[in-house]
């Protein structure tokens, strides 16, 4: 999916529920993902800032249980970052949106693509 579609349909979901909780490894996840565009001189590092303070004050960090991250490593190929965010998910009974295809299918009572979310089928 291209950025500019997967960026409206977050900006979408956003509108929809200004509540956002990850587990607290999104910080890094987040600088990850925008290393790339500071690397490749498409943003600077003030304005990588700017997006990850504001981010920062929109998502909610919660620690899940890593005990229950590591059971689900038993019954899952999801990475441990992965499940923490099911894990999250689990323990707030907020849903996990995402894009992620291993997840969506690994834990669909769990998970949903944004546009199904945004069509109203959660």
């Amino acid at each position: 999916m291209a950025d500019r579609t997967a960026n409206e349909l977050a900006v979408r979901v956003r509108a929809l529920d200004a509540s956002w909780v990850a587990a607290p490894i999104w910080r890094l996840e987040f600088l990850n993902a925008a290393a790339g565009y500071l690397r490749r001189g498409l943003i600077s590092a003030e304005s990588l800032m700017d997006a990850y303070n504001l981010a920062a004050r929109a998502v909610a960090s919660f620690r899940p249980s890593y005990g229950a991250v590591a059971e689900l490593l038993a019954q899952s190929t999801c990475t441990a970052y992965d499940l923490a965010y099911v894990q999250v998910a689990r323990e707030t009974g907020a849903p996990l949106v995402t894009f992620d295809r291993e997840i969506l299918n690994e834990f669909p009572g769990t998970a949903t693509h944004p546009e199904v979310l945004l069509a109203g089928q959660v």
